[in-house]
């Protein structure tokens, strides 16, 4: 038992500590206070089973810090020190829950009765205890039913009909942990992690169970209102987001069920948490997420699909950096989408290595050593358990592909891109031609043909386009006699207002100025008009 003993006079506090064998009795003083208001403070950092203090203290007296800790920590026993002219505070203390008083000046020959007294209680109050969490335990894993715990609390005398509420914490990156660390280590990593919850939660959990094969505890917590027990869950989280352990050694996602009322609903809020739980891998820092907040879409085939696709357009530039952004645009998704599932993970990257390896393929590159490798590093990355990771190391290959593509000195576009321009060249008299024709003529994806379209000709797609036509409408304005409604209309052009305006735009003067003025010029003599 771990013992704090609060008294506004020194030596009474260190006479207490040193002068009573608190080893015989199993227990150990952990703190001191000189007032209440310190004892408060210390005794939810400690959290000690018993409590040893004086009535008459300055700041917060002795009464009222015992109400404050019976009040968060209903199982702390509470021994008052007091003298004869302050025993009706003494009377009152033992009414709201104190377990014994001791009159001052103080007779330590007194102490031993009471603090063996103590002990059993403690004893008493551990095993009724473990047997609620082991009927707790049994009815969220439907080992038990919810009537059959009933009766049972009837019997501690504990209230039947509570409000209850589920914290699922989920240990990140455990998959990982578990592949460098021994079972012994594990366990270890484990129990330090129980124990620093059990210290967060302080006393007011029915039930803290872990769970060793997937690095998660279960924690239920049960009051008599709604109220206390949202309470009780704000104060637990509170303490879990000071602990810098928590958000440094043990980076976790807290899942919070709903609060519900009655022992039927123990199975259902449990379910909750662990449909929370499956969005784990998404995060890589503490999160907290309460069952109503969760984002419950399903996951769909086609939005795989549609992901995997525009990862591929991204990959037909071999530019890293575009290809880096596409990927974290895809992360974002996928977190903001709620298709969260650790299948729905795994699915996509399974999809995205098959959707490299095809582009590798399309583009004809020769690149046998750098595919073996690649898929060498799949199993690795299919078995971790948060997305940033698998994104990391898909981004970490996809930057080595791209510099050994880079370091081939033909572009794998150049003969995609030189189809491109041949279709246009052919057809661009048609007012119809547009990005998306030409891009479907080239199986790429419009938004991706741009960006590889000006990387390999050095011009946007529509000014390529824009002087190609202008080059034909020069050649007709010099060499036909053709209007330039019709000379508008075939180089693709349903304006000629339009065309004229872009004519005058690429060369400085507009179609009739240009040919007046070409008509003028020695025959034989070609002007050259610079563009703007």
């Amino acid at each position: 038992m771990k013992v704090m003993i609060v008294d506004d006079e020194y030596l009474i506090r260190e006479g207490l500590k040193n002068a009573i064998p608190w080893k015989d009795y199993d227990m150990e003083v952990v703190a001191t206070a000189e007032n209440g208001e310190e004892g408060l403070a210390m005794a939810r950092e400690c959290r000690p089973n018993l409590v040893v203090t004086d009535i008459c203290m300055p700041f917060i007296d002795g009464l009222e810090m015992s109400e404050a800790l019976l009040k968060d920590y209903p199982d702390t026993i509470l021994i008052i020190l007091t003298c004869y002219d302050e025993f009706e505070y003494a009377r009152k203390a033992l009414k709201f829950g104190a377990f014994d008083y001791v009159l001052k000046p103080v007779d330590l020959n007194v102490f031993p009765e009471i603090l063996e007294r103590a002990r059993k209680k403690h004893q008493l109050l551990w095993q009724k205890h473990s047997n609620l969490s082991a009927m707790l335990s049994n009815v969220i894993h439907g080992r038990e039913d919810a009537g059959a715990l009933r009766r049972n609390l009837e019997t501690l005398g504990q209230g039947e009909n509570l409000v209850y509420c589920c914290l699922l914490f989920k240990l990140l990156g455990f998959g990982y942990a578990q592949s460098i660390l021994s079972s012994e280590e594990l366990r270890a990593f484990l129990r330090q992690f129980s124990e620093l919850l059990e210290e967060c939660c302080g006393g007011r959990e029915l039930l803290l169970e872990g769970q060793e094969e997937d690095g998660r505890c279960v924690v239920i917590l049960g009051g008599e209102s709604r109220e206390a027990v949202e309470q009780m869950v704000e104060q637990i989280c509170q303490s879990v987001r000071r602990q810098a352990r928590i958000r440094d050694d043990y980076p976790l996602l807290c899942a919070i069920s709903d609060e519900r009322q009655g022992e039927e609903s123990l199975a259902a809020i449990y379910r909750q948490c662990k449909e929370i739980a499956q969005v784990a891998f998404l995060y890589d820092h503490t999160k907290f997420i309460h069952y109503s907040d969760l984002d419950r879409q399903e996951a769909r085939s086609e939005d795989i699909t549609n992901m995997v696709e525009a990862f591929s357009d991204a990959l037909r530039t071999f530019d890293n950096p575009t290809i880096q952004a596409k990927l974290r645009e895809i992360c974002g998704n996928i977190r903001g989408s709620g298709q969260g599932s650790m299948l729905y993970g795994h699915v996509f990257v399974a999809t995205v290595f098959s959707g490299i390896l095809k582009v590798i393929g399309e583009m004809g590159v020769e690149l046998e050593a750098f595919g073996e490798e690649f898929m060498a590093e799949y199993p690795s990355i299919i078995r971790m358990d948060n997305l940033s990771g698998q994104m990391q190391k898909i981004g970490d290959l996809v930057e080595r592909l791209c510099r050994l593509i880079q370091s081939n000195k033909s572009s794998p576009h150049a003969a995609i891109m030189q189809k491109a321009r041949s279709f246009m060249d052919s057809n661009y008299g048609d007012s119809t031609l547009s990005l998306q024709r030409v891009s479907a003529e080239v199986h790429m994806s419009p938004s991706y043909f741009s960006i590889v379209f000006k990387q390999t000709v050095g011009r946007s797609f529509i000014t390529y386009l824009t002087d190609l036509r202008m080059e034909q409408a020069r050649h007709l304005l010099r060499n036909t006699d053709q209007k330039v409604y019709e000379i508008s209309y075939a180089v693709g052009y349903d304006n000629a207002t339009y065309f004229s305006t872009l004519f005058k735009k690429s060369f400085g003067m507009g179609p009739l100025e240009y040919r007046q003025q070409f008509a003028a010029e020695a025959p034989g003599e070609t002007r050259q008009c610079e563009k703007k």
